[in-house]
């Protein structure tokens, strides 16, 4: 989707309508974006070179309550353990991606819906936790140690 990310979406969706469950479905499979779609409210996660039955067998388990990761993630999901290593929140995180996309504590408040106080100390946190001093660092960290994508 050009306009908007898609776990953008996913969190949308699972804000506004909680009771529907979302399959992330892409073509790339790094432990960022994997996690990313998580934090946002994925219930599953499908390669897009994956058998069309693996999409279906996704679909089901989601549909029933279950969780799906694509098999071919298993072992960058036990890789993406870094953000855990380090005591890293999903709403840190969160912070994390918007300050990577240029936002400032305002914006990234909104975004989150919360106030930009708040959205400041989350990333004061996330700093303290990376080992960091300055918003500029704690972006490239995070995105060295593939915390975020």
């Amino acid at each position: 989707m050009p306009s908007v990310a898609g776990t953008a979406v996913i969190r949308q969706v699972a804000r506004t309508t909680p009771q529907c469950s979302c399959v992330a479905y892409s073509g790339f499979g790094d432990g960022a974006l994997l996690t990313e779609a998580l934090d946002a409210g994925a219930r599953g996660f499908v390669l897009k070179d994956a058998p069309l039955d693996a999409l279906v067998r996704a679909l089901e388990t989601v549909g029933t309550g279950g969780m799906y990761i694509d098999p071919a993630l298993a072992d960058v999901l036990i890789r993406s353990t870094p953000a855990r290593e380090l005591g890293l929140t999903a709403r840190e995180r969160d912070v994390l991606r918007l300050l990577a996309d240029g936002h400032s504590n305002e914006t990234i408040g909104r975004e989150l819906f919360i106030a930009p106080d708040t959205a400041r100390t989350q990333l004061g946190a996330a700093m303290a936790k990376l080992g960091v001093c300055t918003r500029t660092q704690a972006v490239a960290t995070a995105l060295r140690k593939e915390l975020i994508s």
